[in-house]
């Protein structure tokens, strides 16, 4: 039997996502409320803010989320129809925009969750591998892809050490590098996507742009993570030998960077 703090979560966590997503539409409103959860919260055991809850530990917050629920934690949707939807969605107008596969490639997902990315995307690559830092998101990708042979899964500690050099088309990762606390961590998957994208290869990824919540510049949490500009992402991208196509969604949670490995 479920408990009653899971039960109560799962009824009332998809009414405060609706109600803050409507209500984060104000900055001045969306501001106070981060500044609020960032500060004040992140350590309340709180059954509605069990999302929101942080010990300090990337890998032990997110194998909590995901048995709270995982499909809320993972993608922001309450049910698998949901979901899937989603996932079609997101590799048609994020991930896949402008990117034309020809069934050869190799694709690698950094924060993989559950997997509800890899699975349609299994059916338009050669090799998916997909990692995460959470041993729970894992097991309930593992269950949820069993039907598909084309997809791996690794468990990272950060770093991509499993993968062989200069094996991947396409490395991205959507809605991971936003729960980060350090950009010495985000960075850090930079460097390890030099050595597994082959050169010309793309890189593909999403960060949270809102400069303007300044208490999160230079810290923050593994679900409220740290902000980037525009200039700081061309800067260190530069710096691994990446050329910048593309920046959209700057001052907005989906600051999205599309770069491209330099070939020598």
């Amino acid at each position: 039997m479920k408990s009653v703090r899971t039960t109560c979560y799962r009824h009332l966590n998809p009414v405060l996502v609706k109600s803050t997503r409507a209500l984060s539409r104000v900055r001045l409103f969306e501001m106070a409320l981060d500044l609020c959860m960032t500060k004040l919260f992140p350590n309340i055991g709180i059954p509605v803010l069990e999302s929101v809850r942080s010990t300090g530990s990337m890998e032990g917050d997110w194998d909590t989320r995901a048995k709270v629920d995982a499909l809320i934690a993972a993608t922001a949707e309450a049910d698998e129809k949901s979901t899937e939807a989603s996932a079609i969605k997101a590799l048609e107008t994020r991930i896949l925009k402008g990117v034309e596969l020809d069934g050869g490639v190799a694709v690698l997902e950094i924060g993989c969750g559950i997997g509800n990315l890899l699975k349609p995307l299994s059916a338009l690559a050669k090799e998916v591998h997909g990692v995460d830092i959470s041993g729970e998101m894992l097991r309930l990708a593992t269950e949820r892809l069993r039907d598909c042979s084309n997809v791996f899964l690794h468990k990272t500690d950060g770093h991509l050490e499993m993968l062989q050099d200069n094996h991947f088309d396409l490395v991205y990762s959507s809605g991971v590098f936003i729960h980060f606390p350090s950009k010495l961590l985000v960075y850090e998957y930079f460097k390890e996507v030099v050595r597994v994208l082959k050169p010309g290869g793309i890189f593909r990824f999403h960060v949270d742009g809102r400069y303007y919540l300044r208490w999160r510049r230079r810290k923050g949490g593994t679900l409220r993570g740290v902000v980037f500009n525009p200039e700081e992402l061309r800067d260190n991208l530069g710096k691994f030998g990446f050329r910048i196509k593309e920046i959209t969604g700057s001052n907005s949670l989906d600051m999205w960077t599309t770069a491209i490995l330099n070939e020598s």
